[in-house]
């Protein structure tokens, strides 16, 4: 699909959404969903390669904060692409607070009002000089859109509503966590290229090995366990030796956590276990997304993590 098709598509649905009708293109994250700060000390990578995927560009922005230098972001949605520029334009010209406001739309602040002046059309005009810079593609996307559609239309039809507040995004996103850091993930952004490969995951080939490959919480969408094992199989034959392997996010997920049927096999701890048991899970466990929740049990995240063990053998002479 090239750059006019994938315009045309998106104008097609921001069009529905102004004459209220129904147009599935809500495929982009605004922001992660995750807790990225809660396992990223569990990866090395510094001066380390990373294949991630994730529409927000959440994962990537906070993998360059870490230094990693050589992210290749995976998604079957070509938007993700032009978004994460769009991010990046953003963080190059706006305060954080700037930021904030151009991006967030639902659950704004502390409250469940909207955001009036997300993807507002006079900010826009100040980052996309950058943005055509940056990427020209990314440019020709988001200019077509912001000249024809008002931000809330755009905001609305082709991004999901799964947005958490601005005090979780911050915790959940150490470039978004202080001035401090997000000053310093500014001057970091200019000097990495990311590499764009728009197919499923579950079409890659072990061409290209990474040192680190996040898969987000893909596993939660997985229906059976042949699925989830066949992904691991593929992915995990295109880790480095000394790699690890973040085969999914699980929400308010700790190893106390029982199994109802009703949730997504990747949580069945137990069974997932022994599928990969030749794969050495393990399990992490940290503060989650939903802190607050009133069950203390439900308060932790959690990532399966595997790990591509190099045994070294000493020879005697």
């Amino acid at each position: 699909m090239n750059i006019d098709e994938i315009i045309n598509n998106s104008v097609v649905c921001c069009e529905a959404f102004d004459n209220d009708k129904f147009c599935f293109k809500s495929l982009l994250y605004p922001f992660t969903t995750e807790n990225i700060s809660g396992y990223i000390d569990e990866f090395n990578l510094k001066n380390k390669s990373l294949l991630t995927v994730g529409s927000s560009g959440d994962q990537v922005i906070n993998a360059i904060l870490r230094d990693c230098k050589n992210i290749t972001l995976y998604d079957k949605v070509p938007e993700a692409k032009y978004y994460y520029y769009l991010k990046c334009a953003g963080l190059l010209n706006f305060s954080k607070e700037q930021f904030l406001g151009f991006f967030r739309y639902r659950y704004y602040n502390h409250s469940i009002n909207d955001n009036s002046n997300a993807f507002n059309k006079n900010l826009y005009e100040k980052l996309k000089s950058t943005l055509r810079l940056l990427s020209y593609e990314s440019y020709l996307y988001f200019d077509e859109l912001f000249n024809t559609f008002g931000g809330s239309t755009i905001r609305q039809a082709l991004f999901v509503y799964d947005e958490d507040t601005t005090d979780i995004l911050e915790r959940s996103n150490l470039y978004l966590k202080n001035e401090l850091l997000y000053d310093e993930t500014r001057k970091k952004i200019k000097k990495v290229e990311v590499e764009f490969v728009c197919k499923d995951i579950f079409d890659i080939d072990d061409a290209h090995k990474y040192d680190n490959i996040w898969l987000s919480n893909i596993g939660t969408w997985l229906k059976t366990e042949r699925e989830i094992l066949d992904l691991i199989n593929k992915t995990y034959a295109c880790l480095n030796y000394d790699g690890k392997l973040l085969v999914s996010y699980l929400y308010k997920t700790n190893a106390n956590t029982s199994y109802n049927s009703n949730f997504a096999p990747i949580y069945n701890l137990k069974v997932i276990k022994r599928l990969l048991k030749s794969y050495k899970l393990e399990l992490r466990e940290f503060d989650g997304i939903d802190i607050k929740c009133w069950n203390k049990d439900e308060r932790k995240d959690s990532a399966l993590i595997i790990k591509k063990w190099v045994y070294y053998f000493k020879h005697y002479n």
